[in-house]
């Protein structure tokens, strides 16, 4: 299933962040070590179905 228009357009907005370092990460998601991504460099962001961008990262 091809992207939604408004999920290409945040994909193109956010894009700036791609490379940029995590200074801070903080949430709720369970099974996630939000200490583990600080200091990290996002390596892109990856849009599976309709979901929202999920952020991969080097770590």
């Amino acid at each position: 299933m091809p992207e939604g228009p408004s999920i290409v357009m945040l994909k193109e907005a956010i894009d700036s962040f791609r490379g940029k370092k995590i200074l801070e990460a903080d949430g709720y998601g369970k099974g996630i070590d939000y200490g583990r991504l600080h200091g990290t460099k996002i390596k892109r962001f990856a849009s599976p179905v309709s979901n929202f961008i999920n952020p991969q990262y080097d770590g």
